[in-house]
């Protein structure tokens, strides 16, 4: 990967995956939510991540902390049914969000052994009727290392 480029290169990956894409704050997150349609286990992978390059004499950038969220969600379950206000918790959490955790956590793993990223920080939670879409995710704090 290209220094710098994380987010095209996330970017990228998504498209491959198959995945709806999100990118920049919670304001453009929602704008680009809204214009998408969503088939049965449509995943939308949303990112904001800021870089902080270190460098040394002349220059020369040693490395770059990529810090911020990367988000994995599910609007329609395979069935065909909707997240919605009238689930309870643990319909989210059985329907969607255990899934979701564990298949953020190994996308996480697998995106920084692909393109030879060291993970530092890690942790996820779970962000409920995120966007105007109601879009349920899981949401991963990182940081990565360049």
């Amino acid at each position: 990967m290209e220094q710098f480029d994380i987010v095209g290169q996330l970017y990228r990956n998504a498209k491959a995956n198959g995945w709806v894409f999100l990118a920049g704050d919670d304001y453009h997150q929602n704008v680009e939510a809204t214009k998408s349609d969503y088939a049965p286990n449509q995943l939308v992978l949303g990112v904001k991540l800021d870089a902080n390059p270190i460098t040394i004499h002349n220059g020369v950038i040693t490395e770059i902390r990529y810090t911020g969220v990367i988000r994995l969600g599910l609007k329609v379950d395979n069935d065909g049914t909707y997240a919605g206000l009238d689930e309870l918790f643990m319909d989210k959490y059985t329907k969607r969000m255990l899934m979701l955790t564990r298949l953020l956590s190994e996308f996480v793993g697998a995106f920084a052994c692909e393109n030879k990223l060291e993970v530092s920080n890690y942790g996820t939670a779970m962000d409920l009727y995120r966007t105007d879409e109601a879009i349920d995710f899981v949401e991963g704090m990182v940081t990565f290392v360049q």
